[in-house]
């Protein structure tokens, strides 16, 4: 029995192994890409249009630029 509950003990740190285990690759790129097209490309996009709209917090001109209020928009102080 001792000799027995060795044998499943090795087998199981076997298993465990990194070599034992397979990587999954597909050559069609990620499975998310293939349900949803032009995702990843959606991203870049946005997040271009994101890095170009953020102001540099030490050019002080940028950072009052940014702080005024456009033609439509208001600050409205009010008690609750």
């Amino acid at each position: 029995m001792h000799g027995l509950e060795q044998d499943r003990k090795r087998q199981r740190l076997r298993s465990r192994r990194l070599e034992s285990h397979e990587e999954r690759r597909s050559d069609e790129g990620s499975t998310f890409e293939t349900l949803v097209p032009g995702l990843a490309e959606a991203r870049r996009r946005r997040e271009r249009r994101h890095r170009s709209s953020q102001v540099d917090p030490d050019d002080e001109e940028q950072v009052s630029g940014m702080l005024e209020l456009g033609d439509d928009e208001e600050v409205v102080y009010e008690e609750e």
